[in-house]
């Protein structure tokens, strides 16, 4: 019986043991931290906001018929420009259609057999231009550029064709002009009579509108006070319906906002700032605070913002949620979980080979996701210890200076 309790104890001895030796063990073979590399970051300090976007515009009008836009999303149009054609029904817009892809094959056939005759027919140079025009397309597909894929496409069938003149496979493409310049004829035709649609003024063109471009305007919201405008702000307007579309008359777009007196004290008239709208391509948008109106009654300020940025990311912006930057500030970034309190200072620990080494550090700038540390590639105060590109461990259990991994 003693002789069992004997085994049995030394069993749990054995046990505990291996369990104690793992436990040690196991982080040194397997290590349970997670790294990442210190790189350099821009933050920003930032005001969110629910904003509307006003701008001097007009719609223009729009005709029975099916449209067939002429002027590109964005593009810059002199007085009296064309901006889209009007076609009796969808038979006769595809005509039109098919007319400009036929015009585009005559002008590239033409292209090819001016290039050939002035360059000699030179093989290694319509080889090389060959190959760029194919790296470019194949670049442009893995982006997901695809608006210009057709122009790549293009530009590739121009230098096979001149390569075919070159080596002599095909003596010209007379033949190919003239059957396709037939078709082309017989589109026109089937085109039919085509009216179109004009700016009336020279500005900026867009195919969408709202409704609201002729009422709200710069003019009009600076009249409103605040519940007004917060009323705006709220609504919401369709701008997806396309139309004769719409003519933006100047560069400037303004955007106004309410918010608490307390939140507005950090934005000063002329003062530059960056806008981003979220969840539009419309980023980093280059604005000047117009105004800061402040009520104590309410407790409240509008603000006026002016941005000179107008291209077809901006031009249809409305009512939005925008990120307003103020300041910036560049350094190191670390993830905050990586951030440990010791002997009531801040710290983190790297990986410096096969050792954790502590390291004191002293944010310049924080939120609940990050801190920035200041950008160094030596250390030039000691309460700031991390290098650019230091190996920062942001989790793992039991981290002391010196601890072996």
């Amino acid at each position: 019986m003693i002789k069992k309790r004997i085994v049995g104890i030394i069993i749990s001895l054995i046990v505990f043991i291996v369990l104690y030796l793992g436990y040690e063990l196991l982080p040194i073979l397997y290590p349970t931290f997670e790294t990442e590399i210190a790189t350099s970051y821009t933050l920003f300090d930032g005001i969110e906001e629910s904003v509307i976007v006003v701008r001097d515009e007009y719609t223009l009008a729009t005709p029975e018929g099916v449209l067939g836009y002429v002027a590109s999303e964005g593009s810059r149009i002199a007085g009296g420009g064309l901006v889209a054609e009007v076609f009796a029904d969808d038979a006769c817009a595809e005509a039109r259609a098919r007319q400009n892809s036929f015009d585009s094959q005559i002008n590239m056939l033409n292209a090819s057999q001016d290039y050939a005759q002035a360059a000699e027919g030179d093989v290694d140079i319509i080889l090389k231009q060959q190959q760029d025009s194919l790296y470019d397309l194949m670049n442009i597909t893995d982006h997901g550029y695809y608006g210009r894929v057709d122009d790549a496409k293009s530009e590739l069938n121009l230098t096979s064709n001149r390569l075919q003149l070159a080596t002599g496979v095909v003596e010209n493409f007379d033949a190919t002009i003239q059957s396709v310049t037939a078709q082309r004829d017989e589109a026109i035709g089937l085109a039919g009579n085509i009216s179109g649609i004009y700016a009336n003024s020279t500005g900026y063109y867009s195919h969408y509108v709202d409704g609201m471009e002729e009422t709200l305007s710069p003019d009009y919201l600076d009249t409103l006070d605040e519940v007004k405008l917060e009323e705006i702000i709220a609504a919401q307007y369709d701008g997806s319906v396309r139309t004769g579309g719409k003519i933006v008359q100047e560069y400037k777009s303004y955007l106004y906002c309410v918010m608490d007196n307390e939140t507005a004290s950090v934005l000063k008239e002329k003062q530059k700032v960056t806008i981003d709208f979220l969840f539009t391509e419309a980023l980093d948008v280059p604005a000047v605070i117009n105004s800061v109106a402040s009520d104590l009654k309410t407790g409240n300020s509008v603000v006026k913002i002016e941005c000179t940025n107008m291209n077809a990311q901006t031009m249809n912006l409305r009512n939005e949620n925008a990120v307003i930057k103020f300041k910036s500030y560049e350094g190191i970034r670390i993830d905050k979980s990586a951030t440990h309190m010791v002997d009531d200072e801040l710290v983190v620990y790297i990986k410096y080979g096969d050792v954790v080494r502590e390291k004191k550090i002293k944010p310049i700038f924080e939120d609940e996701d990050y801190v920035l540390l200041p950008m160094q590639t030596k250390i030039e105060d000691e309460s700031n210890q991390v290098l650019l590109y230091d190996e920062i461990i942001i989790s793992g259990r039991d981290l002391h200076d010196n601890k072996l991994i």
